[in-house]
């Protein structure tokens, strides 16, 4: 906080210009037209200096950004940098207004010129190699021999995905043939025993025989419900395996 103060007053510290002291202390009492008339007047007079002068284009784009006008509050900021490219935003600046410097700044940096080359040293043509000066590493130290190479490992060979397994799906198949072969049986006896008991004389014959015709055909139909199922259960492995 102390710091923040410090530059605050360091910021409204009128300088050798007269305008341009007087032109801070409206800006900070929001008087930003009067603002702009001090600062014209700031320009006018002939000792500025480049940093007084940076000092009152950053004070112009400031009034003007506060105004709503962007285009001449960029192109003072601008103008700022190019005078002095040290020159810094007041402190408690709204973050708008200091992202707004900051793109000037970074695109005033992208247009500058990159620096030249250093000039080659005339004592020494230009053909001729460096020398290691004696006593240095690189004269002492042993030539590094080459690094061998290993020989790239070969890829591991892809397993081959085998056939799918059918034989669960065979094997309750043919269980299920075979409950069927047998419940056929069972049925054949259940009507032999129910022809007999129709053709007996004698009533407890019949009766014997009916019953007797009755648990075989309760057989056959359990065979048959059993080879159902296992129709079913072979479908089922024959497309999952």
């Amino acid at each position: 906080m102390t710091s923040i103060l410090l530059a605050l007053v360091l910021w409204a510290t009128p300088g050798p210009n007269p305008y341009l002291g007087e032109a801070r202390m409206r800006y900070q009492n929001l008087e930003y037209e009067a603002t702009l008339d001090l600062l014209k007047q700031a320009m006018s007079w002939s000792g500025t200096v480049d940093e007084e002068l940076a000092q009152i284009h950053l004070l112009r784009g400031l009034c003007n950004l506060q105004m709503g006008r962007e285009a001449n509050g960029k192109a003072a900021f601008r103008a700022a940098l190019l005078a002095d490219s040290a020159v810094q935003l007041p402190p408690m600046t709204s973050p708008k207004i200091r992202q707004v410097f900051q793109l000037e700044s970074e695109s005033l940096s992208r247009a500058r010129p990159p620096a030249p080359p250093a000039a080659p040293d005339p004592r020494r043509p230009a053909d001729a190699p460096l020398s290691p000066v004696a006593g240095s590493p690189r004269a002492t130290a042993e030539p590094v021999p080459a690094l061998e190479v290993a020989p790239p490992v070969p890829p591991a060979p892809e397993k081959k995905v085998g056939e799918p397994v059918r034989w669960p799906a065979f094997a309750t198949l043919g269980a299920a043939v075979l409950a069927v072969g047998i419940g056929a049986g069972f049925g054949y006896a259940a009507k032999d025993s129910a022809d007999q008991s129709f053709a007996a004389r004698y009533a407890s014959d019949q009766g014997r025989l009916n019953q007797q015709a009755k648990d075989q055909a309760k057989v056959a139909n359990g065979l048959y419900g059993a080879a159902a199922g296992l129709a079913v259960l072979g479908g089922v492995f024959f497309f999952v395996f």
